[in-house]
């Protein structure tokens, strides 16, 4: 707890929390970056689930840079936003749920992506399929979990 008393005590907590402009600017950038990571891994998700199947799955591959420019606009983002009021995050069962919600959706990806490599038209397998709900689930579950940390 002493960390975090002193994450929000930073000049970084101190800017997002008391500036006109700092936790709009940060709170648009992680917005930003959840509609880029969410939106490409559901992309893929729903191809993977069945949907459009005359799309090759590799025609994302040079997306993929994208979502991870997304996924750190997120992360630093994240992690600024955290720092405002690091021990009330860092006490909010929202939060947790959310943080793990990221890391299981983050590894379902990673998954997926090895899943199906080298497939690129027609019916994916059962567990790639399988995989890519769970990663829907995930992802949309941490947005609603994050968006549950303001009200709980």
């Amino acid at each position: 707890m002493e960390f975090l008393a002193w994450l929000e005590g930073s000049a970084l907590a101190l800017w997002i929390r008391e500036s006109l402009w700092g936790y709009p600017i940060v709170l648009s950038s992680h917005a930003v970056g959840m509609a880029i990571v969410v939106g490409m891994v559901s992309m893929i998700d729903i191809r993977v689930l069945g949907f459009a199947r005359k799309i090759p799955i590799s025609s994302f591959n040079s997306l993929f840079n994208l979502t991870w420019a997304g996924f750190a606009v997120n992360f630093t983002s994240g992690c600024m936003l955290f720092s405002g009021d690091a021990i009330k995050f860092f006490n909010s069962t929202p939060f947790r749920i959310k943080i793990i919600l990221i890391i299981l959706g983050m590894i379902s990806v990673w998954m997926l992506l090895r899943e199906v490599k080298g497939m690129d038209t027609g019916v994916s397998s059962t567990k790639a399929r399988i995989i890519a709900a769970v990663s829907l689930l995930c992802w949309f579950g941490a947005i609603t979990a994050g968006r549950l940390t303001a009200y709980l």
